[in-house]
């Protein structure tokens, strides 16, 4: 499920992107993660090279964050301004950045809620 997620997310993240540029204008998503499992970061890693090679003008620069300090990281990059455009929580943190707010609004994305 949290792979499908992942999927919508960067596939909205291309109609957003592709709109109006030039098709040779090059695209940096930020996509911050805990997958470190040697086999988790294969699956993770065999899905972005997929995802640039259908989308050459865009690259996903992987950020991996560990469970030990992840939060900390995110808190400072949401404080910062400097947030990924792509996170990967777990759904105990989610409740918490949520009433934050900041997170994107997917509301106007029927098909990604």
């Amino acid at each position: 499920m949290t792979l499908v997620r992942i999927t919508l997310i960067m596939l909205t993240a291309v109609v957003a992107t592709s709109c109006g540029d030039a098709p040779t204008k090059t695209t940096t998503l930020q996509f911050w993660h805990f997958w470190s499992e040697p086999s988790q970061r294969s699956v993770l890693d065999s899905l972005v090279r997929i995802f640039e090679q259908e989308h050459p003008t865009i690259h996903v620069e992987l950020t991996e964050l560990s469970w030990a300090d992840g939060r900390s990281k995110l808190q400072l990059a949401f404080n910062a301004g400097t947030q990924p455009d792509v996170v990967h929580l777990g759904m105990d943190w989610h409740a918490e950045f949520s009433r934050a707010g900041v997170f994107a609004d997917t509301a106007a994305i029927p098909w990604l809620v």
